[in-house]
Parts: structure tokens; C-alpha cells; sequence
């Protein structure tokens, strides 16, 4: 799946043309007391290829790693990653699953993978590329906890630590700060087993 600009002849698919799976599982978190999932779906990401593309991505790689009931509601989407409210069981969730690792912010090589404004961070152990990087922040927004998790290229926690990738996310992402398409992430997500829901058109 080629993601590109919304300038570039694609458009997103309405709420009903997405996959019944999908919007069962990603309804909940975009509805509230005063818009329906669909409502929202359709004023928020029909017309932004970007914000669909990193909610649609980021579920499926949650969804695949088994955490993606860690989102209580989203509160909004960037390229490969999204900013929500965490569920009440998010910690638990994350603890209990033997593919991710809380960091240690008294661990050297943890405390680098720790942003500063978060309060607690987790780390996906169990794939090479694109991998879950997940924390809840410190701050709270608008009274409510607020979380985030993004997608990183190279993963030093692969199988516990990974020399080669450390150094190569320490060179490319930290030093160089690279910046990579969506379908830079979804071909890599797609090469490790996880399946991409179709969620944009040609036209």
C-alpha cells in the first residue's frame, strides 16, 4: 500500500467502506458524549491522509502486539503514532506481556529510550523494525491521565539488546533525526507478519 500526500490523487475511505473488524475495534476509542465515531472519523480523517494514516498504522501494530485495548479514547493522530487518554489497565496490560519491557530510568540505556516528560515507558521486545514505544505522560490534559505511542525504526531492545540496531537508532533517528513516510512503516510492519487494513482509495 503506497500512502501518499492527499495531493497525490488518494482519499481516504468513509467510516462504512473501512473493514467491519476495524471499526469495531477503533469506534470506541473516537467516540464521546458529543460526537459518534463516524461523525468524528469523517470531519477528522476523511480529509487528512496523515492523521488516518498514523491511527489506522498504529492500530494495527497495537492490535497485532496484543495492547491495543491500552487506548481508552484517542485525542489525536500524527504520520505513526497517536496521542490518547490510557485505559485503567494499561500498566497491567503492558507488565503482563512478555513482548515489551518497562524502562528502567535508573538503567543508562533505559533512560535514553525514556522521554522526559513521561512517567513511565515501555519498549516492544519482540520485532527488529518498527516497533511500539509507548509511555503515559507526566501532565495530565484537560483533567484527564494522557499517553502516547509511536512507531521507532530500529529497535536496541530486539530479543533484550541489540548492539547493532542501538547504534543505528542512536546514529539515524537521534543524531539525524530521519523522518519516514507512512509507508515506509507500513512496509516494514508488513514484512514482520501484521496486516495493514485498507483504509485509502486511488483516485
Amino acid at each position: 500500500m503506497q500512502i501518499v500526500s492527499a495531493s497525490a490523487q488518494q482519499t481516504v475511505l468513509n467510516w462504512w467502506e473501512l473493514e467491519t473488524t476495524v471499526r469495531e475495534r477503533v469506534a470506541p476509542v473516537l467516540e464521546s458524549k458529543q460526537q459518534t465515531a463516524e461523525s468524528r472519523w469523517q470531519t477528522e480523517f476523511v480529509s487528512s491522509p496523515g492523521s488516518a494514516a498514523g491511527l489506522i498504522i498504529t492500530y494495527a501494530a497495537m492490535e497485532a502486539a496484543g495492547i491495543w485495548d491500552c487506548v481508552k479514547s484517542l485525542i489525536n493522530s500524527w504520520i505513526v503514532g497517536v496521542f490518547f487518554v490510557p485505559s485503567d489497565n494499561m500498566h497491567d496490560l503492558l507488565n503482563s506481556n512478555e513482548n515489551f519491557v518497562r524502562l528502567n530510568q535508573f538503567n543508562l540505556r533505559h533512560r535514553w529510550a525514556h522521554h522526559d516528560y513521561w512517567q513511565d515507558g515501555w519498549m516492544q521486545t519482540n520485532v527488529r523494525n518498527a516497533v511500539i514505544h509507548i509511555g503515559k505522560n507526566r501532565k495530565m490534559e484537560n483533567g484527564f491521565p494522557k499517553a502516547e505511542v509511536h512507531l521507532d525504526v530500529y529497535n536496541g531492545f530486539f530479543n533484550g539488546f541489540d548492539l547493532s540496531l542501538s547504534v543505528k537508532h542512536l546514529v539515524n533517528e537521534v543524531v539525524r533525526k530521519r523522518r519516514h513516510s507512512p509507508t515506509f512503516f507500513s512496509d516494514l510492519l508488513q514484512a514482520q507478519g501484521v496486516s495493514i487494513p485498507v483504509f485509502l482509495r486511488s483516485t
